[in-house]
């Protein structure tokens, strides 16, 4: 039974709708379901005009400020209260008997504020739990309230089991990231431009990258660039070593971008050199359009999708030598990239909308 059958209604919560796998699986869902009838509303930390994606105007939007940053951790923690506050008014002013949010605040904010409501919470996490940093009091925080959501999701194994020693095994569920199939892929035997996308900060490890191509003989690199989409802190830092590298001809820091099927369809090759991920978004897109794509070994949530030399390459966390030599391996084998391409696309199409949306669904029914 769908939601809409069920003249159902959600509330959504999120810090924002800023550039992100997680922001970017949320507005999926947020558009699917208002699409299907479904009454959203959302609880949000900005107004629309930060949005970097888009979902429909007329969605009922409630925003509840993120308050402003302190050094002091004392101060930093009180702010919380009125954010908590705010958004149990917002949860009292809706009928919706159904809360998502995801990420670890708002999935926090939300257990809070939602108490003695009598709503149904359901929380998501979207990284490694395992591995993923957050300063104090965020963990313990977790460790402490997780338990109290009626379900806690995440999109890979590994994150659920990160969480089994303080959430109930019943109260955990798995649910893929959706990724749309694209009509119109990649051709990478046609294309000399490697990528990466993703927040410029230090769990990407895009500092790989560079270093990786560095090691590639410019022979056997003719021709090809390394365009890296996003922002953050790292930037300066990873442009420092590009430049101290001796490629700043051929490696471009492109920024967000907003027509990032282009991007997918244009390229070769696609590297992911993070430390750790949950199911990363990104990962699945750049299957979607049948592009090769390069993972670390230290991604549990990666390697439930790319399978070493049959539907991608994994190359040993941390070593820009194996990312080189497996970079050379594509860079002089256009027919293996188009292989790999192809059984990558095959291999995402379980993550469709048609079959992630019922997992949701049953969720939210039951």
């Amino acid at each position: 039974m769908s939601m809409k059958d069920t003249n159902k209604s959600v509330v959504f919560v999120l810090g924002g709708l800023v550039s992100g796998g997680a922001e970017r699986v949320a507005s999926h869902l947020i558009n699917y379901w208002y699409h299907q009838g479904i009454d959203v509303t959302l609880i949000i930390g900005h107004d629309q005009s930060e949005d970097f994606y888009s979902i429909p105007e007329d969605i009922n939007r409630i925003v509840v400020s993120n308050g402003s940053p302190s050094s002091n951790k004392i101060i930093a923690l009180l702010k919380n209260i009125p954010i908590v506050w705010n958004i149990r008014k917002a949860l009292k002013k809706t009928e919706a008997q159904t809360v998502i949010s995801f990420l670890t605040r708002a999935n926090i904010y939300t257990i809070l504020a939602a108490a003695g409501l009598k709503k149904s919470v359901i929380i998501s996490e979207r990284n490694d739990t395992t591995r993923e940093e957050h300063p104090w009091p965020w963990p313990q925080l977790r460790r402490m309230l997780y338990n109290y959501a009626d379900v806690v999701t995440a999109n890979s194994r590994i994150a659920l089991s990160g969480m089994k020693e303080y959430v109930h095994g019943d109260k955990l569920s798995i649910v893929p990231n959706p990724v749309y199939l694209p009509e119109k892929k990649a051709v990478p035997s046609s294309s000399k431009t490697i990528i990466n996308v993703g927040r410029l900060v230090p769990q990407k490890a895009q500092h790989l990258l560079i270093e990786a191509l560095a090691l590639v003989e410019k022979s056997r690199r003719k021709e090809w660039m390394l365009n890296i989409y996003g922002v953050g802190e790292e930037e300066e830092n990873l442009k420092r070593i590009t430049k101290e590298k001796g490629l700043t001809d051929i490696v471009n820091f492109r920024g967000l971008v907003n027509d990032i099927e282009r991007v997918y369809r244009g390229a070769g090759i696609f590297i992911l050199s993070s430390k750790y991920e949950g199911t990363p978004n990104v990962l699945l897109e750049a299957m979607s359009y049948g592009l090769p794509c390069i993972i670390s070994d230290s991604l549990a949530g990666a390697l439930e999708l790319i399978e070493n030399d049959n539907n991608g390459l994994v190359f040993k966390s941390g070593d820009a030598k194996d990312l080189a030599e497996k970079l050379i391996s594509l860079i002089e084998n256009p027919e293996k990239r188009d292989q790999l391409g192809i059984q990558a696309r095959k291999q995402v199409k379980n993550f469709s909308p048609e079959n992630v949306m019922p997992v949701w669904e049953n969720i939210i029914n039951n």
